[in-house]
């Protein structure tokens, strides 16, 4: 599956979550008993679902941040999920993530959005100021 594929299933398996409904491990098995995938790929999925949830305030604050900065070149409604898994990324993996294949997950990305997200997150003061 193709980098750019593999964050938009990510993006339809948070967005399809409904935690009144299923608890977080029952919608990851059912949702992604439906993918065709290589077990590397469900294992990425997972724990990018997991993690957004887990850090979900954090996540949700990141996002006003940057809404708030770029509401000109920002979507809320199409781009929240997409920051917000990006930003679960860079915070809190980046470490167990080779740079190269990060670079090619950054790269599978529409550019305006992916300049916008790391404008924000690698502006150390601007982060402290609208986040922590």
């Amino acid at each position: 599956m193709k980098y750019s594929q593999l964050i938009e299933k990510c993006i339809e398996l948070i967005d399809s979550f409904d935690e009144k409904i299923m608890t977080p491990d029952s919608h990851a098995e059912e949702f992604l008993g439906l993918i065709k995938c290589e077990d590397t790929e469900r294992v990425f999925m997972k724990q990018i679902f997991y993690g957004c949830e887990r850090y979900r305030a954090f996540l949700k604050a990141s996002n006003n941040a940057i809404f708030s900065q770029f509401s000109s070149t920002t979507n809320r409604k199409n781009d929240s999920t997409l920051f917000a898994i990006f930003t679960y990324i860079i915070c809190f993996r980046m470490d167990e993530l080779p740079f190269t294949e990060f670079k090619k997950i950054i790269l599978s990305q529409d550019p305006v959005k992916i300049n916008v997200l790391l404008t924000f997150i690698f502006n150390l003061e601007g982060l402290r100021t609208s986040v922590f």
